[in-house]
């Protein structure tokens, strides 16, 4: 299988503590991965410098083989564990802020999704629970044709019944 992704000897320190240190790995394509650590390990550090949002202090990531920028950004969809969505967004707003910023984001998927999770298009982002919240983020991070997908605790808040 080809190599979708390779980290190199990726260090990141914050303050002078390493939040990553020197992580070399390779992930392969048509595969899923699961990052398992303790709070503070590094996972959240490490899926950020993947997605083009921090730039390691030393090493480098390589998607297919090049390095992390423009072009691999528009591959790689990143949802992260903080809320992102504006207060006054509804459900609705939080997918047409999405296709305005991914040529890859479809709507028709989106509004599939967002039904199955049992969301309505006019409830407020900011006023869902934290279960439903989570939901939004995979609904939106989802309806992306993206080629690599870097879901941070993406069942966090979620209710596994």
């Amino acid at each position: 299988m080809e190599n979708v992704l390779e980290s190199i000897g990726v260090t990141k320190n914050y303050a002078g503590k390493a939040a990553v240190d020197n992580v070399s790995l390779k992930l392969e394509t048509g595969l899923v991965y699961a990052m398992l650590g303790p709070n503070g390990s590094g996972k959240t550090t490490w899926m950020k410098m993947v997605a083009g949002l921090v730039k390691p202090g030393k090493g480098e990531n390589l998607y297919k083989g090049k390095a992390i920028g423009k072009e691999s950004k528009k591959e790689i969809a990143y949802m992260s564990t903080e809320p992102y969505f504006y207060s006054w967004m509804t459900v609705a707003d939080v997918g047409r802020y999405y296709q305005d910023f991914f040529e890859d984001f479809d709507m028709e998927k989106y509004t599939k999704l967002i039904a199955d999770m049992e969301l309505r298009m006019e409830d407020k982002a900011n006023k869902l629970s934290s279960g439903m919240a989570a939901k939004l983020k995979i609904a939106a991070t989802l309806a992306r044709a993206a080629k690599l997908y870097l879901l941070d605790e993406p069942l966090n808040g979620i209710d596994i019944i």
